[in-house]
């Protein structure tokens, strides 16, 4: 089994593990593509968000790590959400942005995903809710598309394990990619902004999910390829189309998360567990 999965991805891009015990017949093969399948099962997931996952956090717990920041922000302030989903964490903000802002003449927002669904989802919330004017939703791969740091932001969210579910171009990001993508994050921030970002807790894991099959009530837990030890892991669902479709996740210990946001140039403010999520708030230093 070892060889089969290196012969598929060589060479691997996360300390997957194989099980001895697991049995290989119950479990789907791997596809042939991990990045587009794990497009699909996100589309998938974009008209159940977030009634279907209860590690979904909301737009109060962002505001309550922001504080007093906002009111600092003197000249029209900007927010970026990468990994944006449905866009309710930006939509939230923005919609409450004339409170938090209240010394910033205007306030825009632009949010990025790579599913097209989410980001049709996202839009029509924004409509639904008369606002469609206030944020711009683009449809991008961060990996790989998205570069753009000629416009800066004072707040950047990245939420809901954006940053463990990033898909490189082998069976998964690499330490090296994530860091990547936060060097990029970092060069998006006005100095003295505020990084926002959530990511799923490797220690909630060790105390509620050991050993378990599932970590919701429709996502199962490859044995095959998941090492908890080193927080990787590949999960399954089933689609709506009967499909299984797989997306592969790291998740974080709080000095892991610490180091790579330091390594990235940032400093680092806050770094606080909220149910299954790691919240981490961060700055970039004023030159």
């Amino acid at each position: 089994m070892t060889d089969l999965v290196t012969g598929l991805r060589k060479p691997l891009r996360l300390a997957l593990v194989v099980s001895r015990n697991a049995e290989v017949g119950t479990w789907p093969a791997l596809p042939k593509s991990i990045r587009e399948d794990s497009r699909l099962l996100f589309e998938d997931c974009a008209g159940r968000y977030p009634e279907m996952d209860p590690f979904w956090g909301g737009p109060d717990e962002v505001i309550s790590l922001l504080g007093e920041f906002p009111s600092s922000v003197h000249r029209s302030a900007r927010l970026l959400d990468l990994g944006c989903g449905p866009g309710l964490h930006v939509l939230g903000l923005w919609q409450a942005s004339r409170s938090l802002w209240p010394q910033a003449p205007t306030v825009s927002a632009a949010a990025v995903d790579f599913s097209a669904t989410m980001i049709r989802r996202a839009t029509e919330i924004a409509r639904a809710r008369g606002i469609e004017d206030g944020v711009t939703f683009v449809c991008q791969d961060l990996v790989n598309s998205w570069s753009d740091t000629s416009e800066t932001a004072d707040v950047v969210l990245c939420l809901n394990n954006t940053l463990g579910n990033l898909v490189g171009d082998g069976l998964g990001s690499s330490p090296r990619e994530r860091g990547r993508f936060l060097a990029r994050v970092a060069e998006v921030l006005r100095p003295g902004g505020r990084l926002v970002l959530s990511v799923f807790s490797r220690s909630y894991y060790r105390t509620n999910l050991e050993g378990a099959s599932t970590y919701t009530h429709d996502r199962r837990i490859d044995p095959r390829y998941s090492d908890a030890a080193s927080g990787s892991f590949l999960l399954w669902r089933r689609c709506a189309d009967d499909a299984d479709r797989c997306c592969v996740s790291h998740w974080f210990l709080p000095e892991e998360l610490r180091g790579l946001l330091e390594s990235a140039g940032l400093c680092v403010l806050d770094v606080r567990a909220i149910g299954p999520r790691l919240y981490a708030v961060a700055s970039k230093v004023r030159s």
